[in-house]
């Protein structure tokens, strides 16, 4: 999935490892990645798996390296094996999306599960994705919803967010009060989808009474951290004088924020004022 932890063990690690591994560190922090490659290298050999991580994260993203997926495997795999949660969950994410491999859906459940076991929220999300890709179909959410909730109350907003869609848009499981809760919470963690989702409940009377002051308010929320579609209904309501004064100069302005933000409908509306 799009989710994947790519930054060095850059914290806590100086003092509780060998020189190897700190001296990597050392370098790294200063782009010398040849030199830190080639001590973590020596880290992983000796059985450390915050080195092995490292070295598969440099893999992972070619950071100074040329990217070999194959060989951040190697790495990750030892670190998995010895605890190392982040370097499971980032195996999940090779596997998921098929990084110079087959995808393979078998794979990236063990290895998310493992992550996600080992408190990885992030993981607990992308297994619940894993779990919707192969039961949209039926329907049969339990599985995601549960890992979502994990994830959400561990404030990961992209969760929260997501939990908001199943129960705004599944028949079979549509509740628009716990969707209006998981909106807000996402939108309160700083998510742009959450907040553009939860205005679009007030606009709409989705579950709640048709409220276009409250619409613009979250709508603002979500324009202000860059959501190009809360923007964008910003402008339709300054336009349509909806609980404002009909305000054409402001609307022409959030439609060109979205366009900004790479959104063609609000190009589109630019040009029709």
């Amino acid at each position: 999935m799009k989710k994947w932890l790519i930054g060095f063990v850059l914290m806590g690690m100086i003092h509780a490892y060998a020189d190897d591994l700190s001296q990597g560190i050392a370098y790294a922090k200063k782009g010398e990645m040849g030199k830190a490659v080639k001590l973590w290298k020596k880290s992983c050999d000796s059985g450390k798996n915050a080195a092995c991580f490292n070295l598969g994260v440099v893999y992972d993203r070619g950071d100074g390296v040329k990217q070999n997926y194959d060989l951040a495997t190697k790495y990750y795999v030892p670190a998995c094996n010895k605890g190392h949660v982040d370097a499971c969950m980032n195996l999940g994410v090779i596997y998921f999306n098929g990084r110079g491999r087959e995808k393979n859906n078998d794979l990236a459940e063990i290895y998310y599960t493992r992550a996600c076991n080992g408190d990885n929220y992030n993981a607990c999300y992308n297994l619940g994705l894993l779990y919707l890709t192969n039961t949209i179909k039926s329907e049969d959410y339990q599985k995601t919803l549960e890992l979502y909730e994990k994830s959400c109350n561990a404030n990961i907003a992209m969760a929260c967010s997501d939990l908001g869609t199943l129960y705004d848009e599944s028949k079979s499981i549509q509740d628009y009060i716990k969707a209006k809760k998981f909106y807000t919470k996402a939108c309160n963690l700083g998510y742009p989808p959450g907040c553009y989702n939860l205005g679009n409940m007030y606009y709409f009377a989705k579950g709640v009474k048709q409220d276009f002051g409250m619409a613009k308010k979250v709508f603002e929320t979500g324009c202000s951290i860059k959501s190009a579609t809360a923007c964008l209904n910003l402008g339709i309501i300054y336009a349509k004088g909806q609980d404002v004064p009909q305000d054409n100069t402001e609307a022409k302005r959030f439609f060109q924020k979205s366009c900004d933000l790479g959104y063609q409908k609000g190009c589109d509306y630019v040009k029709r004022l």
